[in-house]
Parts: C-alpha cells; sequence; structure tokens
C-alpha cells in the first residue's frame, strides 16, 4: 500500500471526521466506558485520525452530542424484567456486620478506634479468618483506601501486629477524590487486584470540595457509584466516617453529612465510649437492612507490655443498643470527658512529667487537641522546658 493511500485511510476530513468520531464515542459508551475514559480516548481519536484535529470547540460539541446519544439510548434499558433476575442469597463478609455485594459504613470520633477496627477485619479477609469472635466467610485480598496513617509506621506494623498476611493488602499511595475520574481509578484497581474487602477511611479524604455531603441529593450522587462497585463486582465495601458535632439520641444521625449516607448503606456501625469503664470503647450495630441488628460489644486499645504495636482486645458484650448507647451521653462531649477523667486520675497521684503524660494519655487513645482541651478544663499547672512537670491546681 503506498504513502498516499495509508494517509487517504488513517487520516479523515470535513463532515466524515466529525461522524466518525462521533459514532467511535456511541460505540465506546454503548460498551460500558466511562465518559472520562471515552473522553480521552476521543482526544486520542481526533490527534491521530483527523487532518487537522477538530478545533476544541468543535470537539467538545462532537463528544457533547454523542454523549447525549448514549444517555438516551441507555434510557431505554433502566428497566428490566424482574423474571430476569436471579434469586439469590444475602451473603456476608462478617456476619451481620458487613455484607457483600453492598456498602457498609462505620461512624466514630477521631482516636476511638474506627482504624482499627477496620484493621481487624483486614487482618480476617487476609489471614485469621476472624473478626472478634464473628467468622470471615470469606477470604482473600483487601484495597485499603486510608491517606491519614503512614503506611510504614503505622498501618503495615498494626497489620502484622494481628497476623494479617501483608502479601494480600494493598494501600493507597497517590491519594485521589472519587469523583468520575477517581471511581474509573478505583474501578481499575478492582478489576486488576480482586480484593473481597474495600476499605475508604475516612469518607471525607476522598470526597471533593464541591461536594456538600449535608446535601441528600449530593450524598446519593456520590455513593451511587460505590454502590455499584459492590454490586459488579460482588465485593464488600466499608467507609469510615467522623460524627458530627451536634448530640443526637439516634445513632443514625450522628455521622457526618446527610442522613442519606445512613440510608443508602446497608450496614450502619458506630463507635462510643463504654457507659462504665473509662478506657473500652463499644462497636454498637444500629442499621441491618438483612437481618436482626448484631449485640453491642466492648473492646479496648491495648499496646502489649513489651512494646509493638498497639491493637483491638475485645472485651465482653454490652446490654445497650446503638440508640441507648449514644442517648447516654453524646459522643462528643464524652470524648472530651474521657480525656479529662484519664488526665485527673493519672496525675491525682502527683506531678508528672509533661512528655510522660502526653505518652500516657496517647495510650489511652486521646489525641492531643483533646489532651489540651482536658488540660484547660482541669486548670493544669504546667512548668517550661525539657523536665516541665504537669500537676492538678491546689
Amino acid at each position: 500500500m503506498s504513502a498516499t493511500s495509508k494517509k487517504s485511510r488513517l487520516q479523515l476530513t470535513g463532515k466524515e471526521r466529525r461522524r466518525e468520531l462521533r459514532s467511535a464515542v456511541v460505540g465506546w459508551g454503548l460498551r460500558g466506558m466511562s465518559k472520562v475514559q471515552a473522553k480521552q480516548l476521543a482526544g486520542l481519536f481526533d490527534e491521530t485520525a483527523n487532518a487537522p484535529p477538530l478545533a476544541d470547540d468543535e470537539f467538545a460539541e462532537v463528544f457533547g452530542a454523542a454523549w447525549a446519544e448514549v444517555n438516551e439510548i441507555d434510557k431505554e434499558a433502566h428497566f428490566k424484567d424482574l423474571a430476569d433476575f436471579e434469586t439469590l442469597p444475602v451473603e456476608y463478609l462478617i456476619e451481620p456486620l458487613v455484607p457483600i455485594g453492598v456498602t457498609s459504613i462505620l461512624d466514630g470520633n477521631p482516636g476511638m478506634g474506627k482504624s482499627f477496627l477496620s484493621l481487624g477485619m483486614t487482618a480476617g479477609v487476609t489471614s485469621t479468618g476472624k473478626f472478634g469472635d464473628r467468622p470471615v466467610t470469606r477470604k482473600g485480598r483487601v484495597l485499603l483506601l486510608n491517606d491519614e496513617d503512614d503506611p510504614s509506621r503505622v498501618i503495615r506494623p498494626r497489620l502484622e501486629a494481628i497476623g494479617a498476611d501483608i502479601d494480600r493488602i494493598r494501600v493507597i499511595d497517590d491519594p485521589f477524590i472519587l469523583n468520575e475520574e477517581g471511581v474509573d481509578i478505583l474501578s481499575r484497581e478492582i478489576r486488576n487486584y480482586d480484593p473481597t474487602l474495600v476499605i475508604i477511611d475516612p469518607l471525607t479524604n476522598f470526597m471533593g470540595g464541591g461536594v456538600d455531603m449535608y446535601r441528600p441529593n449530593e450524598a446519593n450522587a456520590f455513593m451511587r457509584p460505590l454502590h455499584r462497585l459492590a454490586k459488579d463486582f460482588d465485593i464488600a465495601i466499608l467507609i469510615a466516617r467522623h460524627l458530627r458535632k451536634q448530640a443526637s439520641d439516634n445513632a443514625m444521625h450522628m455521622g457526618q453529612g446527610s442522613m442519606a449516607f445512613g440510608g443508602a448503606v446497608r450496614s450502619g456501625m458506630i463507635v462510643t465510649p463504654h457507659p462504665t469503664q473509662a478506657d473500652w470503647r463499644v462497636l454498637a450495630h444500629y442499621k441491618a437492612s438483612y437481618s436482626k441488628e448484631a449485640a453491642s460489644e466492648a473492646f479496648e486499645i491495648c499496646t502489649p507490655p513489651k512494646g509493638g504495636a498497639a491493637r483491638v482486645v475485645w472485651r465482653e458484650p454490652v446490654e445497650m443498643t446503638a440508640n441507648e448507647l449514644v442517648a447516654l451521653s453524646s459522643v462528643q462531649d464524652s470524648v472530651l470527658d474521657r480525656a479529662v477523667r484519664a488526665l485527673e486520675d493519672y496525675l491525682t497521684p502527683g506531678p508528672a512529667k509533661a512528655r510522660e503524660v502526653i505518652a500516657a494519655m496517647k495510650k489511652k487513645g486521646v489525641q492531643e487537641r483533646t489532651l489540651d482541651r482536658a488540660k484547660k478544663k482541669l486548670g493544669i499547672i504546667s512548668g517550661k522546658g525539657p523536665g516541665a512537670k504537669w500537676k492538678l491546681p491546689d
């Protein structure tokens, strides 16, 4: 074939190039390609097949018209006969806390143990086959989207300490938000890595600045692609979420953002302070779409006597529901109250060096910001310099 005939075959001109580009985009869209992927491929197609490439406004016009056609065709497939659906049983990764094929949510304040619990689930899926006393029904890989904890200093040591198989765990290295492009990235990673469980921790770090999480329509729009991923890949997706500042006597209302998040997931859990033990926390189940809620269970974050990474130690069942636990006292207020009690107990025998106090409070799960508030509330007297001590007011 001559160079001239090659050029005429590969490069298009006039109306033909617009028609061919539109036809290509429609075909990609109907084969399930996302809008972001189709636009990237269309740009490459335009650069290589058109002589010269379309101007930016022409390209936008052709692509927009093509994608509108894809949407119109898709409308015809929005409904299906129920008889076309296969009857399937409800499956759980950890019954009844984490169902498969849907999203679940774990609420709690920073420092209360959400990440410790999610790592416990990770160990169960990759190695131990257990989460507390509950069996894990499917062992496999875990995809961990946690951009708050250092993989080398925090995540890996904690997972190794509880027996996780780190060869079956993949972590996020270059964080991204879960907009349309981010969902495509996550979808490709799930397709390639084939995890059993995906953990997103915390929710707000993966939401774009333009998303108002307190608007139900925006919350639902954010959650919808995650539901689709869980369903299409038959996996469990667990989302960790911080609590809002306002108190409530309903556990479903305690998480940040719209109630639509709690309504969208099929299982909802919350971590609360223990009603009587200052160092314990409680994992409570407030929503179970397919079964009865699990009993509340107490746990503690402990560091081994000989050192090493902290981990969850399960204690005993708690005869209170999630709503009863959050109604007993505001979870937000309780965090400060616990810090005040812990600091007061530590300093009651006498003054102690500041660095020792801070280290002891950290082991109890008291974050520095909360410790500062507790210090002010108690009126702690502190000195200056390397050996400075803290003491209770006279």
